[in-house]
């Protein structure tokens, strides 16, 4: 029983080898701040990879999908009736026997994520990815508006710069900027900001960024300011300074963070959304 098991989970993963997997940025998008939906999407993603292009489960029940992807049936029972709320599965057939995972991706390329990258073993791991990528993105607009502060300041031909300009005028009318005169300052990405824009304590977060680090999606530059002072000898610092050690006082900044370039290319075009 249990080899019959094993092959029937085998010949499923084989079906969704080299399937390239896309999704739509409006489901991406429409899941920020809302840890129940992204759970819900992690879930809807490793059903559709363990389909393959089918997307189909033939004459459905709870012990059957529960054989086959490893779920409990717990989580398929409370995720199932969410799945269908938000569009993400449906149920066709004479007598609605048949699961089918709705379309993840759009025709149209540029209104996609590429979410190759994502680690597909389990569905914590797909949450895992999905939450990092939400956490990349806000980076990646950090990253959009600086690109383009930069290239409206220093174009290399009037093309350019008119096409920068273009998009700074975009930008002041979101908000992000204050005028076409503005400066990019980086003052990092803090886990209190990354928390309210994902929905997520910042527990998880700091969880969020060691998982991203690790897969090599990004890097983390420390910023700290460390003033030698001999003798402070662990004293309470106040409001003006994080911590202090036994001869010096330190105060931290946010964190600054490094996309890789494939992970970049895989968010695609940046929505403007938020502040820089």
């Amino acid at each position: 029983m249990r080899h019959k098991l094993l092959l029937s989970r085998v010949s499923f993963f084989i079906r969704a080898f080299n399937y390239e997997m896309r999704l739509k940025r409006e489901l991406f998008n429409n899941c920020k701040g809302n840890p129940r939906q992204q759970k819900a999407l992690a879930l809807a993603i490793y059903l559709k990879r363990l389909l393959g292009r089918t997307s189909t489960l033939h004459d459905y029940t709870v012990n059957k999908l529960h054989k086959i992807s490893g779920l409990s049936p717990t989580t398929i029972k409370k995720y199932i009736p969410i799945l269908k709320q938000m569009g993400l599965v449906q149920f066709t057939g004479k007598n609605s026997q048949h699961m089918v995972v709705s379309k993840l991706s759009s025709h149209t390329s540029n209104r996609n994520i590429n979410i190759d990258a994502f680690k597909f073993n389990t569905t914590k791991d797909i949450y895992n990815s999905l939450r990092a990528f939400l956490v990349l993105a806000i980076q990646a607009r950090k990253d959009f508006v600086r690109r383009t502060i930069q290239t409206f300041s220093h174009p290399s031909s009037n093309k350019e710069m008119r096409s920068a300009r273009k998009t700074m005028k975009r930008l002041v009318k979101a908000g992000v900027l204050k005028g076409l005169d503005d400066v990019y300052c980086e003052l990092g990405l803090s886990y209190a900001r990354m928390a309210r824009e994902t929905g997520n304590c910042i527990r998880t977060i700091q969880r969020v960024i060691k998982f991203a680090i690790a897969n090599g999606w990004c890097k983390k530059r420390v910023n700290k300011e460390v003033i030698p002072l001999k003798g402070i000898a662990f004293r309470d610092t106040g409001e003006f300074f994080t911590y202090s050690t036994q001869d010096t006082l330190v105060l931290m900044h946010a964190n600054t963070y490094f996309i890789s370039e494939g992970i970049s290319n895989s968010l695609g075009m940046v929505y403007i959304v938020g502040k820089k």
